[in-house]
């Protein structure tokens, strides 16, 4: 109840307190306390206060993967490095390293610049427990790249992406949602339930790319759903303190050595980006084709899909059904990196891309395998919803299959295209 005696008494005990500078800062810090609490400054302070675990910096990383502004990036530019090779792709104790320059503005255009590729030895056995930092490079690393004329050049302007070979006059159409920066995968799966049937550990942090990082360690359980190869036991990821941009990553087999690893060696995070950078223009003095390569129809998508079987490690499948509104739009094949594997994109009256259909070899190629169980055809397969796509997940005689729906490729029609799918028969080798 309001009583005015003891508001009295309040406003004379206060002028027993004589205002001196100390009071008045002390009084100043607290209001601006409250003040932030009122602007929903609470997780600034929390953090602060309170730190953040290692299953709390994964899930902060994964949405920064998912919306690069959710903590404030618009843009960076850098270079990178990444090593590949160590599932047996390129000889014993050796690696073949990338060196690349990036561009990007939020929310997905890119520029990735390769500028040069050669094998490098590769260090010997190392979990993620041995060191928090440095990065466990191996024995030679390239100073950031200084050529001009790049050996692969990818652009995106988020809606559209090409691939240019200079060396080869070679262009080709690619799926803008597999420019994702120097990650092997797009970073978005590879931390998504990262800390569901792994063990998690917060390393320490260190100084990456001149970013402070936080240094997590991950130990694969049995019943994860990491989207490695089933090669890969281990992970350790450098995510920045500040935006939890995933600013490099290792991953290690079960004996220690090295599978792959990439991290940025320079990196400007909001610095302006000129816009020119995403147009699909060459560098200077290269020739861009006059036109782009024709939209392959049906019958050009089986017959090369009847030559690649022949070298591919496990079978390819092929849909015998598609709504009729699914025209293909392009046909990709990578062999290298973690094995070879397919992409077969088809678009949609109302979306460019509406449904990508992606195999690889179960064992090697990078997968997320999460989700609610689904019937595909007598098949076990996962179905999960994220980001406005919808993804199932099927494996068939070694095979991974991941099918990805957007717009009109609602859940049952990407389950009645899985239940189509048929193996690729191919011609015998000459």
């Amino acid at each position: 109840m309001w009583n005015p005696t003891r508001i009295q008494q309040a406003l004379r005990n206060l002028t027993r307190w004589p205002i001196t500078p100390s009071r008045l800062q002390l009084w100043a810090g607290a209001v601006l306390v409250l003040l932030l609490l009122m602007l929903g400054g609470l997780p600034i302070l929390s953090d602060r206060l309170v730190p953040l675990g290692a299953p709390e910096i994964l899930a902060r990383a994964a949405q920064e993967a998912a919306d690069p502004t959710a903590f404030g990036v618009r843009s960076y530019q850098g270079a990178a490095t990444t090593y590949y090779g160590g599932n047996g792709s390129q000889p014993p104790g050796q690696l073949l390293e990338d060196v690349l320059q990036l561009w990007f503005a939020a929310p997905d255009q890119w520029r990735i610049e390769y500028t040069s590729r050669h094998p490098t030895p590769a260090p010997g056995p190392q979990g993620p427990s041995e060191a928090a930092a440095p990065p466990p490079l191996p024995a030679t690393q390239s100073p950031p790249p200084t050529q001009n004329t790049p050996i692969v050049l990818q652009v995106s302007d988020g809606t559209r992406a090409w691939q240019y070979q200079p060396q080869a006059n070679y262009m080709a159409r690619e799926d803008p949602q597999r420019i994702t920066g120097p990650a092997f995968g797009k970073p978005a799966d590879l931390l998504w339930h990262a800390t569901e049937g792994n063990t998690v550990r917060l390393a320490g942090t260190t100084t990456l790319a001149g970013r402070r990082a936080y240094v997590v360690d991950l130990e694969r359980g049995p019943d994860s759903h990491l989207a490695y190869p089933d090669t890969v036991t281990g992970v350790r990821d450098w995510i920045d303190t500040q935006t939890y941009l995933l600013l490099g990553s290792a991953a290690y087999r079960a004996d220690g050595t090295l599978e792959t690893l990439w991290t940025f060696i320079t990196l400007s995070i909001n610095s302006p980006v000129n816009a020119l950078q995403f147009q699909l223009t060459p560098p200077a003095g290269l020739v861009w084709p006059t036109a782009p390569p024709p939209t392959p129809t049906e019958i050009d998508v089986a017959a090369q899909l009847q030559r690649e079987a022949r070298s591919a490690p496990t079978p390819l499948f092929q849909p015998r059904w598609l709504p009729p509104w699914l025209d293909p739009e392009a046909y990709m094949w990578w062999p290298q990196m973690y094995g070879s594997y397919l992409a077969l994109q088809y678009d949609s009256p109302r979306s460019p891309g509406a449904l990508q259909i992606t195999e690889g070899q179960a064992s090697v190629f990078a997968h997320a395998e999460d989700g609610d169980p689904v019937d595909v055809g007598g098949i076990s397969g996962r179905y999960r919803e994220g980001g406005g796509t919808r993804f199932l997940t099927l494996t068939r005689d070694g095979t991974a299959i991941i099918l990805e729906g957007k717009a009109e490729v609602t859940r049952d029609v990407l389950l009645e295209i899985a239940a189509s799918l048929e193996q690729v028969d191919h011609p015998p080798r000459p």
